[in-house]
């Protein structure tokens, strides 16, 4: 949290900022680095309950904190009533305590309804294996959650070459790709505690047909977001921008890129797998795929050859590749855990 404090100025310097950007930048990093327990503690909280068999409760916790975060947003960034105008840290204080929120609720949750807290200190060999045990899928998924905001920098350093509207419109367009991929991203997080209480029941063609409906899901979803944004992808881009070089670039980005978001999905369901399987490094070797094999390099070769849209073409492509790739090692994984 501390340490992070005193990256903000050279890595975001390094990502293409200066000036008036980087000072509202660091007045928002400022406040998002301390409340960074808020952040963290709730997902690993959320995550229990999941895994408790429980999916409802984490979906309503996280709920409630868009609700207050929707409702404090304005109240602090443009200063309404008795609030004072804050702007970048006002916005950065919304997020931060409607994440102290989710953080007394799951402690709440976790404490009453399923009695998983307690004071009482463990053996130190209980907890040497605990640890173990923890580490073993936490380190690759930490791994994992690192690559995805140093690939995105490094893509978003690229897109800065072409301008600030293509930086403006790429911000647009990851934003609504978070927003339409958000079932597949909540199937995916279904996925693993499904796949572990089938596995320890030892239900292995439930598993296989659950993940079956889940890859299918996602390339269904895929298919219809392509022809929602090839017909009606210009229409939204003016809901965000009135710039024709803004709204020209977030149609070609929305259209290139979601011809991948079937087989995204399906990387990242069965990277869940993975994680349910036991097989974390199979897991975080996938994004890794994706990302560094593919992704970045294909970034630098196709923008040579197609420009911006090449770095969209490389998306597309890194996303279809490591969705093929998932699939066939997945389903060559699922079959040696019947065998064994």
């Amino acid at each position: 949290m501390f340490v992070g404090l005193f990256t903000i100025t050279p890595v975001f310097t390094l990502l293409g900022a200066k000036g008036r950007v980087l000072k509202l930048i660091r007045e928002y990093m400022l406040i998002w680095y301390i409340g960074v327990p808020f952040v963290v503690i709730p997902m690993v909280g959320n995550n229990i309950i999941r895994a408790a068999g429980n999916t409802v409760i984490p979906a309503l916790i996280m709920l409630t904190a868009a609700g207050i975060n929707a409702v404090l947003d304005p109240l602090l960034i443009f200063g309404l009533g008795p609030f004072p105008a804050m702007g970048l840290r006002g916005a950065a204080l919304a997020t931060v305590t409607a994440r102290a929120c989710t953080l007394a609720a799951a402690l709440l949750v976790l404490n009453f309804r399923f009695k998983m807290i307690t004071f009482k200190m463990p053996k130190f060999r209980d907890m040497l294996f605990s640890w173990k045990e923890m580490l073993f899928v936490g380190v690759p998924a930490t791994l994992t959650q690192l690559i995805l905001p140093l690939t995105m920098g490094i893509i978003t350093r690229m897109v800065s070459e072409y301008g600030k509207e293509a930086v403006a419109a790429i911000g647009v367009g990851t934003r609504i790709q978070m927003f339409v991929l958000s079932p597949v991203a909540a199937l995916s997080v279904v996925v693993l505690p499904f796949v572990g209480q089938n596995m320890g029941a030892g239900k292995e063609e439930r598993i296989r047909e659950g993940i079956k409906k889940s890859q299918l899901f996602s390339l269904a979803l895929g298919a219809v977001l392509l022809m929602a944004f090839i017909f009606g992808g210009r229409l939204l881009g003016t809901l965000f921008s009135s710039d024709p070089r803004v709204v020209k670039v977030l149609y070609e980005y929305m259209v290139i890129v979601s011809g991948g978001y079937g087989f995204w999905g399906v990387m990242r369901i069965n990277a869940s797998v993975f994680n349910a399987i036991r097989k974390p490094f199979h897991s975080m070797s996938l994004n890794l795929l994706r990302t560094f094999l593919l992704y970045i390099p294909l970034a630098f070769l196709f923008s040579m050859f197609f420009r911006l849209e090449g770095i969209f073409m490389a998306a597309l492509a890194s996303a279809v590749i490591a969705g093929i790739i998932s699939w066939l090692w997945v389903s060559s994984s699922v079959r040696q855990l019947n065998r064994s």
